[in-house]
């Protein structure tokens, strides 16, 4: 039996992200239910507005040329917290010739990118709304954080949750990985019990500061970094004195 021409509407399922997306946007992917005439879904039929005004993609293009049920939508980086609206169509085609026909909209919100990371035994309590890293978190790609290299955890009585604990060495790197882009980075170091003299504070390769901290006393340190290789680096180095160590608290990540 002919079934006759196709004169069904394409449909869009799937427009990723939506919802809410930490720190910044680059790409959007938009799927359909059945192939895309592909020259009749460009630039032209995309509109992007946001704080700030309205963004036009870099580029258009199928994921698979293949299965070109999958596109790719790319942007100049999109950094600036609040609310996203992507509007697709109204004439992008299947391979019938049968249009959208009609605009599709998508949300999406930007959110300040925030990491915090409260460095500590297996013992000892979690500061609230961070993430707890053990002295054996060696980072690897699916952890998406972790040192490089031996540290040892330990704890105190006193200092609350976040403070109370610390990891310490002579020198050691910690990573994490993050967007490209500028952040506030915030590094605690201290020990209720005793004095951590010279701790050099490197941070993306360049050397920041030499700090210490007296027995009783938490560093707040506050320092703006540019990250342009996917990965925040923050190498901790103590060059002697009373204390051959540094003493590493808890760390904060927020977009700048």
């Amino acid at each position: 039996v002919d079934a006759g021409p196709d004169v069904t509407a394409p449909n869009v399922i799937d427009v990723s992200p939506s919802g809410t997306a930490s720190g910044s946007i680059e790409r959007f992917e938009v799927s359909f239910d059945e192939n895309i005439d592909e020259t009749t879904f460009t630039i032209d039929d995309v509109s992007l507005s946001g704080p700030g005004g309205t963004f036009v993609p870099v580029s258009v293009a199928a994921v698979d040329v293949a299965n070109r049920t999958r596109f790719e939508l790319v942007f100049e980086p999109l950094q600036t917290a609040g609310d996203y609206v992507l509007s697709l169509g109204p004439d992008i085609r299947d391979d019938a010739g049968n249009p959208l026909g009609a605009v599709v909209s998508s949300s999406v919100s930007i959110v300040p990118y925030l990491e915090q990371f409260d460095f500590g035994t297996g013992s000892t309590p979690v500061a609230e709304g961070y993430t707890q890293v053990l002295s054996g978190d060696t980072y690897n790609a699916s952890r998406g954080h972790g040192w490089l290299g031996y540290v040892t955890g330990w704890n105190r009585t006193s200092g609350g949750p976040l403070l109370s604990d610390y990891h310490y060495a002579r020198e050691g790197t910690f990573v994490v990985d993050v967007p490209n882009g500028q952040y506030d980075v915030v590094l605690w170091m201290g020990d209720a019990g005793v004095t951590h003299d010279n701790m050099v504070i490197t941070l993306e390769g360049v050397e920041r500061e030499t700090v210490t901290s007296t027995a009783g006393e938490f560093l707040e340190l506050t320092y703006l970094v540019t990250v342009s290789d996917g990965q925040l680096t923050i190498h901790l180095k103590d060059l002697g004195g009373t204390n051959p160590n540094f003493a590493f608290n808890a760390l904060e990540v927020v977009d700048a």
